[in-house]
């Protein structure tokens, strides 16, 4: 009977890194033909302005509830983008 000098544990640990190994080179950063590739660091949802582009609902846009900056936008008037959470890079 063979037997792996490595225990079950480490062997799941070397199976799965060479599954993300491979993983790794299906994605690749070049630009297809007509693509413009993105500027690094800034967040391609919101391209770099750290808001979507409609109104926030809590504040209707004005930046402003109850006299004070809105909470949900910060005084931005616009809704904070989701993907880089209102910092505008990536």
């Amino acid at each position: 009977m063979n037997r792996s000098p490595f225990s079950p544990f480490t062997m799941a640990v070397l199976v799965l890194g060479a599954l993300l190994i491979m993983a790794a080179g299906t994605f690749s950063t070049a630009a297809t033909p007509g693509q413009v590739p993105q500027q690094s660091g800034v967040c391609p949802s919101c391209r770099g302005s750290g808001t979507t582009p409609f109104p926030c609902p809590s504040c209707n846009g004005t930046g402003f509830r109850n006299g004070v900056n809105c909470t949900m936008c910060l005084g931005r008037g616009r809704s904070i983008c989701a993907s880089c959470r209102g910092t505008g890079r990536w």
